[in-house]
């Protein structure tokens, strides 16, 4: 149903037609408010939205704390079976966005090329709908990000592709959506980079001409950096020289931020965290990097930007692990080995009598393949990198020969002792190793091998106009972990935003982190993360932040296929987020004069004395993008005092909204 409230007036002092239209959208058990704001307001007949005078002051800070009364008991409910989302195994990354354009979110997951796009049917599950919406070959697919880049009112996909570590090449895929279905037409508008290393693409419009332009970020590889692509006319143009944007370090993402009351900045990741920062200033972007400094917090491998004590400044939250070499006894029979490379040999050896099963990877020409291996002094080579290894079958007790070799794994087993021993050496980054054992396996060592434990701690950065230093209460998260994504939301609705962190180790998952915020940028470790520490199963990959039935409550999305085979099976785990009583709203941008979807604009929202602060950054980090909606938690507020929206336009337009608990679609 959709009742629709129109009024117009003409005033003899001015050519500007005065306009406002309310359509309220009745869907399921929320609402969802259209405000087409042309100019002024509708006079005293209009009762909601109220159009107040914009103010060109800059935003302040609540002026004092208010008294909590914020309902914080919720949890979060496994729900993947019951949505019918079943996949396990490799991912890269997801991306959530509205692809047939009915309000709720779809679900592309890339899994690294055996990508999926779940259609979400509106009544809590998904369905498999991928070879109804595109047909496009396999390929070393990685982060997507979807964006309406052609302004024709529904949005299309951009997923980046890797060129298998640089050896080969992969086109970049542009999947634009026509007629119910994405069909790729990255290489008609100039986007496939096909020798590039692509990680994640970041739509923006840097240039601010109402077109998103996109800048893809590429992982190191010599003479292939990051590029920015410019819009034009429907097509794309490499930019990098023109505006002044550099690139000369390995990276997997680039996000936008407001780390300033008077700018807006582009953050480009690197190892060390990081590669640039720039303000966004047509003509050429004005480089930052010295002025902002993260440095000294390493391994940064994700980043969240957003308003975490409520000084109205984007502040930063850090995940810091990495997957460094690991012996690891997974039970009393099996082992899990990551051995990292640096062309030199590394060996490994434990005690078992039984006969072993072995599992090798990642596969792949440039990667392992049954020729690197080599089984006894004879050198047998097994017939695949999924093997049997009898002791029975073992006659000499000795390692084949490969001193002429760059790349290989030699096994060999002593009678005299029961020991089994592993020796390899690569050219390549890593290798994997599973082994299972008939009977117990005790004694585990070895030879050059650095076993990483877990050494690292994540970090949570305030900013104080501009200023960045750490939070108050820090023990709690930097306690030592090993973590690869965070993801960040009002998870209770009581009006500020709270972390979670994705943990894992090189060869088995760890429980994944939630910390609530105390609204002052303290943060508090919930000992059972609300039900979210994920599964046991497979390697955490990423964490992504949803409301996917649209009840107002931030539910999550968690993948576990890290680190390629043989470690790769783990599942796809929707949360979900089953809510208190506390109020909320969430934003919908649409853009006229601005970029279509907003992107850029800063939503600054008051409510019982508290002021929030959004930016429309398109939801992105390490391979992840996020519900794109900008939401707020009310707490027990149950009207927003006001609203202000500043359209990367320039233009700047200001709200009074009485009914909450809603989705609320604004159009420059």
């Amino acid at each position: 149903m959709t009742i629709l409230f129109g009024c117009s007036d003409y005033r003899s002092n001015s050519t500007t037609e005065i306009s406002v239209m309310l359509s309220i959208k009745i869907v399921g058990r929320s609402a969802s408010l259209l405000l087409a704001i042309l100019a002024g307001s509708c006079g005293d007949d209009s009762t909601e939205p109220t159009i107040l005078p914009s103010s060109a002051a800059s935003p302040t800070p609540s002026a004092s704390p208010t008294i909590d009364t914020a309902d914080h008991t919720f949890e979060f409910r496994d729900v993947s079976t019951d949505a019918g989302i079943n996949y396990i195994g490799k991912t890269w990354g997801v991306a959530w966005g509205d692809a047939n354009g009915d309000g709720f979110l779809d679900l592309w997951s890339g899994n690294h090329g055996n990508y999926v796009l779940w259609i979400n049917a509106r009544d809590g599950t998904f369905r498999d709908a991928t070879t109804e919406w595109l047909m496009a070959p396999k390929a070393d697919g990685h982060g997507a990000a979807w964006a309406d880049f052609d302004n024709d009112g529904d949005e299309d996909l951009f997923e980046t592709v890797g060129a298998d570590r640089g050896f080969g090449r992969g086109n970049n895929r542009l999947f634009v959506n026509a007629n119910g279905k994405l069909v790729d037409r990255g290489i008609e508008l100039g986007v496939n980079d096909p020798e590039g290393r692509g990680r994640l693409p970041l739509w923006f419009d840097f240039d601010n001409d109402g077109n998103l332009d996109v800048l893809v970020v590429n992982y190191e590889l010599k003479d292939r950096p990051s590029i920015l692509f410019r819009q034009e006319n429907g097509y794309f143009r490499n930019v990098n020289s023109e505006y002044g944007i550099e690139f000369n370090k390995a990276a997997q993402y680039a996000q936008i931020a407001k780390l300033a009351q008077s700018e807006t900045n582009l953050i480009i990741h690197g190892y060390p965290f990081t590669q640039r920062i720039y303000t966004i200033l047509k003509p050429r972007m004005v480089n930052k990097t010295l002025t902002y400094s993260f440095t000294g917090y390493q391994p940064v491998q994700d980043s969240i930007f957003y308003d975490l004590n409520g000084d109205l400044i984007d502040d930063a939250a850090l995940a810091i692990g990495d997957l460094r070499s690991e012996l690891m006894q997974i039970s009393s029979n099996e082992l899990r080995i990551r051995i990292n490379f640096k062309q030199d040999q590394k060996e490994f050896r434990f005690r078992s009598i039984g006969d072993l099963s072995v599992d090798i990877g990642p596969p792949g020409l440039t990667w392992w393949s049954p020729s690197n291996i080599f089984i006894d002094r004879s050198g047998s080579n097994p017939k695949s990198l999924s093997f049997n290894v009898s002791k029975s079958n073992l006659v000499n007790s000795a390692y084949y020969d490969t001193s002429n070799l760059r790349r290989s794994v030699s096994i060999k087993f002593d009678p005299s002792n029961g020991y089994w021993s592993f020796s390899t050496k690569g050219d390549v980054e890593f290798i994997n190793i599973a082994i299972r054992s008939n009977s117990e396996i005790t004694d585990l060592s070895s030879t050059g091998i650095s076993d990483s434990d877990t050494a690292f701690s994540n970090r949570v950065i305030l900013s104080s106009q501009g200023v960045f230093s750490g939070s108050r209460n820090m023990a709690a998260i930097s306690a030592r972990s090993n973590c690869f994504s965070v993801a960040a939301g009002d998870f209770d609705n009581d009006a500020d935003i709270d972390l979670y962190f994705l943990c894992t180790r090189t060869t088995k998952n760890e429980p994944n982190m939630l910390f609530l915020n105390d609204g002052y940028g303290n943060f508090f470790l919930d000992p059972s993360a609300r039900g979210a520490q994920g599964s046991s199963l497979g390697i955490g990959d990423s964490a992504a932040v949803v409301d996917y039935n649209n009840d107002g409550y931030l539910d999550l999305l968690v993948s576990n296929g890290q680190s390629l085979e043989p470690f790769t099976n783990g599942p796809l785990q929707l949360f979900r987020n089953t809510g208190n009583s506390n109020h909320w709203l969430k934003i919908h941008l649409i853009g006229k004069g601005s970029n279509r979807d907003g992107i850029g604009a800063v939503v600054y929202l008051t409510s019982n004395g508290k002021k929030q602060m959004r930016v429309q950054a398109g939801g992105l980090h390490r391979g992840v993008q996020d519900d794109t909606r900008l939401h707020f938690g009310l707490g027990s507020a149950f009207k927003v005092d006001n609203l202000e929206v500043i359209w990367p336009s320039g233009e700047r337009r200001s709200y009074a909204i009485n009914s909450v608990d809603r989705i609320v679609d604004i159009l420059e």
